[in-house]
Protein backbone atom coordinates (compact mmCIF):
# COMPACT_ATOMS: atom_id res chain seq x y z
CA UNK A 1 0.00 0.00 0.00
CA UNK A 2 1.31 3.34 -0.96
CA UNK A 3 2.13 5.99 1.58
CA UNK A 4 -0.43 8.33 0.10
CA UNK A 5 -3.22 5.86 0.70
CA UNK A 6 -2.09 5.22 4.25
CA UNK A 7 -2.17 8.88 4.98
CA UNK A 8 -5.72 9.14 3.67
CA UNK A 9 -6.90 6.32 5.88
CA UNK A 10 -5.31 7.95 8.91
CA UNK A 11 -7.04 11.24 8.17
CA UNK A 12 -10.38 9.49 7.83
CA UNK A 13 -9.90 7.70 11.17
CA UNK A 14 -8.98 10.96 12.86
CA UNK A 15 -12.06 12.64 11.47
CA UNK A 16 -14.29 9.78 12.63
CA UNK A 17 -12.81 9.87 16.12
CA UNK A 18 -13.18 13.63 16.28
CA UNK A 19 -16.81 13.43 15.21
CA UNK A 20 -17.47 10.73 17.76
CA UNK A 21 -15.86 12.69 20.54
CA UNK A 22 -17.77 15.82 19.60
CA UNK A 23 -21.03 13.90 19.57
CA UNK A 24 -20.39 12.46 23.05
CA UNK A 25 -19.42 15.83 24.47
CA UNK A 26 -22.55 17.39 23.02
CA UNK A 27 -24.73 14.68 24.49
CA UNK A 28 -22.99 15.03 27.85
CA UNK A 29 -23.48 18.79 27.77
CA UNK A 30 -27.13 18.36 26.88
CA UNK A 31 -27.59 15.97 29.80
CA UNK A 32 -25.95 18.39 32.24
CA UNK A 33 -27.98 21.34 30.99
CA UNK A 34 -31.16 19.28 31.10
CA UNK A 35 -30.44 18.24 34.67
CA UNK A 36 -29.69 21.83 35.73
CA UNK A 37 -32.87 23.11 34.08
CA UNK A 38 -34.87 20.36 35.76
CA UNK A 39 -33.39 21.27 39.15
CA UNK A 40 -34.02 24.95 38.52
CA UNK A 41 -37.63 24.23 37.62
CA UNK A 42 -38.06 22.07 40.71
CA UNK A 43 -36.50 24.72 42.95
CA UNK A 44 -38.61 27.47 41.35
CA UNK A 45 -41.73 25.35 41.81
CA UNK A 46 -40.85 24.74 45.45
CA UNK A 47 -40.22 28.45 46.07
CA UNK A 48 -43.44 29.38 44.28
CA UNK A 49 -45.43 26.87 46.34
CA UNK A 50 -43.78 28.16 49.53
CA UNK A 51 -44.68 31.76 48.69
CA UNK A 52 -48.26 30.80 47.92
CA UNK A 53 -48.61 28.88 51.15
CA UNK A 54 -47.01 31.68 53.18
CA UNK A 55 -49.15 34.33 51.54
CA UNK A 56 -52.38 32.49 52.14
CA UNK A 57 -54.12 34.38 55.00
CA UNK A 58 -55.52 32.49 57.90
CA UNK A 59 -59.26 32.91 58.48
CA UNK A 60 -59.84 35.93 60.75
CA UNK A 61 -60.55 35.17 64.36
CA UNK A 62 -63.72 36.87 65.54
CA UNK A 63 -63.35 38.90 68.73
CA UNK A 64 -66.46 38.49 70.83
CA UNK A 65 -68.22 41.71 71.78
CA UNK A 66 -67.57 42.87 75.32
CA UNK A 67 -70.32 41.94 77.71
CA UNK A 68 -68.97 44.08 80.57
CA UNK A 69 -71.55 46.43 82.04
CA UNK A 70 -70.40 50.04 81.82
CA UNK A 71 -70.74 51.99 85.09
CA UNK A 72 -73.57 54.46 85.24
CA UNK A 73 -72.28 58.02 85.72
CA UNK A 74 -73.20 59.42 89.11
CA UNK A 75 -73.07 62.85 90.68
CA UNK A 76 -69.52 64.02 91.20
CA UNK A 77 -68.10 63.74 94.69
CA UNK A 78 -65.64 65.97 96.48
CA UNK A 79 -63.66 64.55 99.41
CA UNK A 80 -63.72 67.82 101.35
CA UNK A 81 -67.30 68.96 100.91
CA UNK A 82 -70.86 67.72 100.75
CA UNK A 83 -73.92 69.33 99.20
CA UNK A 84 -77.56 68.58 98.61
CA UNK A 85 -80.34 70.35 96.73
CA UNK A 86 -82.79 69.99 99.59
CA UNK A 87 -85.62 72.17 98.16
CA UNK A 88 -87.59 72.48 101.40
CA UNK A 89 -90.23 75.24 101.30
CA UNK A 90 -92.53 77.13 103.64
CA UNK A 91 -95.18 79.73 102.82
CA UNK A 92 -96.87 82.40 104.92
CA UNK A 93 -99.42 84.94 103.71
CA UNK A 94 -98.43 84.58 100.07
CA UNK A 95 -94.68 84.75 100.71
CA UNK A 96 -92.84 81.54 99.93
CA UNK A 97 -89.33 80.84 101.21
CA UNK A 98 -87.41 77.82 99.90
CA UNK A 99 -84.19 76.46 101.34
CA UNK A 100 -82.98 75.36 97.92
CA UNK A 101 -79.51 74.01 98.64
CA UNK A 102 -77.08 73.38 101.46
CA UNK A 103 -73.28 73.16 101.04
CA UNK A 104 -70.91 72.15 103.84
CA UNK A 105 -67.22 72.58 102.99
CA UNK A 106 -63.73 72.38 104.42
CA UNK A 107 -61.90 75.75 104.26
CA UNK A 108 -59.15 74.10 102.17
CA UNK A 109 -61.60 72.88 99.56
CA UNK A 110 -60.98 74.53 96.20
CA UNK A 111 -64.67 75.45 96.08
CA UNK A 112 -64.27 77.97 98.91
CA UNK A 113 -60.62 79.05 98.81
CA UNK A 114 -61.64 82.62 97.91
CA UNK A 115 -63.06 83.07 101.40
CA UNK A 116 -59.86 82.21 103.26
CA UNK A 117 -58.54 85.74 102.78
CA UNK A 118 -61.69 87.29 104.20
CA UNK A 119 -61.15 88.44 107.77
CA UNK A 120 -64.51 87.08 108.92
CA UNK A 121 -63.68 83.56 107.70
CA UNK A 122 -60.11 83.27 109.00
CA UNK A 123 -59.56 80.46 111.49
CA UNK A 124 -62.92 78.81 110.81
CA UNK A 125 -63.02 75.02 110.66
CA UNK A 126 -66.01 74.74 108.29
CA UNK A 127 -67.90 76.92 105.82
CA UNK A 128 -71.63 76.54 105.29
CA UNK A 129 -73.65 77.94 102.40
CA UNK A 130 -77.43 77.79 102.36
CA UNK A 131 -79.05 79.02 99.15
CA UNK A 132 -82.51 80.50 99.65
CA UNK A 133 -85.23 81.40 97.16
CA UNK A 134 -87.94 83.91 98.03
CA UNK A 135 -91.11 84.40 95.98
CA UNK A 136 -93.58 87.23 96.59
CA UNK A 137 -97.03 86.00 95.64
CA UNK A 138 -98.75 89.05 97.16
CA UNK A 139 -99.82 92.34 95.59
CA UNK A 140 -97.45 94.31 97.83
CA UNK A 141 -93.73 95.12 97.80
CA UNK A 142 -92.05 93.16 100.57
CA UNK A 143 -88.60 92.95 102.08
CA UNK A 144 -86.79 90.95 104.75
CA UNK A 145 -87.00 92.67 108.15
CA UNK A 146 -83.17 92.57 108.57
CA UNK A 147 -80.87 90.38 106.48
CA UNK A 148 -78.27 90.23 109.28
CA UNK A 149 -80.78 88.31 111.39
CA UNK A 150 -80.37 85.18 109.28
CA UNK A 151 -79.06 82.54 111.68
CA UNK A 152 -77.17 79.34 110.86
CA UNK A 153 -76.70 76.54 113.36
CA UNK A 154 -74.49 73.51 112.68
CA UNK A 155 -75.14 70.80 115.26
CA UNK A 156 -75.22 73.01 118.38
CA UNK A 157 -73.05 75.93 117.19
CA UNK A 158 -74.92 79.06 116.04
CA UNK A 159 -73.65 82.08 114.07
CA UNK A 160 -75.32 85.19 112.70
CA UNK A 161 -75.09 86.17 109.05
CA UNK A 162 -74.62 89.74 110.27
CA UNK A 163 -70.95 88.99 110.92
CA UNK A 164 -70.30 87.76 107.35
CA UNK A 165 -72.57 89.81 105.08
CA UNK A 166 -71.00 92.58 103.01
CA UNK A 167 -73.15 95.70 103.26
CA UNK A 168 -71.47 97.05 100.15
CA UNK A 169 -72.76 94.09 98.12
CA UNK A 170 -76.07 93.08 99.66
CA UNK A 171 -77.72 89.94 98.27
CA UNK A 172 -80.85 90.31 96.16
CA UNK A 173 -83.06 88.67 98.78
CA UNK A 174 -82.29 91.53 101.19
CA UNK A 175 -83.76 94.15 98.85
CA UNK A 176 -87.32 95.02 97.89
CA UNK A 177 -89.16 92.18 96.17
CA UNK A 178 -91.91 93.26 93.79
CA UNK A 179 -95.32 91.54 93.60
CA UNK A 180 -94.88 88.31 91.66
CA UNK A 181 -91.10 88.56 91.91
CA UNK A 182 -88.70 85.78 92.86
CA UNK A 183 -85.08 86.13 94.01
CA UNK A 184 -82.42 83.62 94.99
CA UNK A 185 -78.99 83.84 96.54
CA UNK A 186 -76.38 82.27 98.83
CA UNK A 187 -75.69 82.85 102.51
CA UNK A 188 -72.05 82.18 103.44
CA UNK A 189 -70.94 81.69 107.06
CA UNK A 190 -68.03 80.07 108.90
CA UNK A 191 -68.07 78.10 112.14
CA UNK A 192 -65.43 76.93 114.63
CA UNK A 193 -66.50 73.89 116.60
CA UNK A 194 -66.90 71.17 113.98
CA UNK A 195 -65.34 70.01 110.73
CA UNK A 196 -67.33 69.45 107.56
CA UNK A 197 -67.63 65.68 108.12
CA UNK A 198 -68.80 66.01 111.77
CA UNK A 199 -71.99 67.94 111.07
CA UNK A 200 -75.20 65.93 111.35
CA UNK A 201 -77.80 68.71 111.38
CA UNK A 202 -78.09 72.26 110.05
CA UNK A 203 -80.76 74.78 111.07
CA UNK A 204 -81.45 77.96 109.08
CA UNK A 205 -83.59 80.82 110.42
CA UNK A 206 -84.87 83.39 107.89
CA UNK A 207 -86.26 86.48 109.65
CA UNK A 208 -89.78 87.79 109.06
CA UNK A 209 -90.87 89.92 106.09
CA UNK A 210 -92.46 93.34 106.17
CA UNK A 211 -94.44 95.54 103.82
CA UNK A 212 -94.77 99.29 104.38
CA UNK A 213 -93.03 98.79 107.74
CA UNK A 214 -95.68 96.29 108.79
CA UNK A 215 -94.79 92.70 109.59
CA UNK A 216 -96.57 90.29 107.25
CA UNK A 217 -94.91 86.96 108.24
CA UNK A 218 -93.23 85.27 111.16
CA UNK A 219 -89.71 83.83 110.94
CA UNK A 220 -89.05 80.84 108.66
CA UNK A 221 -87.06 78.04 110.33
CA UNK A 222 -85.66 75.04 108.46
CA UNK A 223 -83.97 72.07 110.14
CA UNK A 224 -82.11 69.75 107.78
CA UNK A 225 -80.62 66.39 108.88
CA UNK A 226 -77.25 65.62 107.27
CA UNK A 227 -76.82 61.91 106.78
CA UNK A 228 -74.95 60.05 104.06
CA UNK A 229 -74.61 63.07 101.78
CA UNK A 230 -72.39 63.12 98.74
CA UNK A 231 -71.78 66.13 96.54
CA UNK A 232 -74.87 66.96 94.50
CA UNK A 233 -74.14 69.51 91.74
CA UNK A 234 -76.07 72.71 91.26
CA UNK A 235 -79.23 72.35 89.15
CA UNK A 236 -78.87 73.30 85.49
CA UNK A 237 -79.39 76.98 84.84
CA UNK A 238 -78.29 78.19 88.26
Amino acid sequence: MSNKRKNSIVVIIILLLSSLLTSCASQSQEVVITQEVTRLVEVTRQITEMVIVTATPFPPTETPASTAVQPTPTASTDPQSIAKNVNVEQEQNGIKVVLSRLLIADPDDELVLDFKDDEAFKGKSVYIQPIITITNNTDKIINMSFVGDILIMANDEQVSYNYFVSYLYLPEFSKDILPGGSVRGPVWVGLNEHTWNQITKVTVRIPSFVSNDKQVTDDFIFTIPVDGWGFEPLPAGW
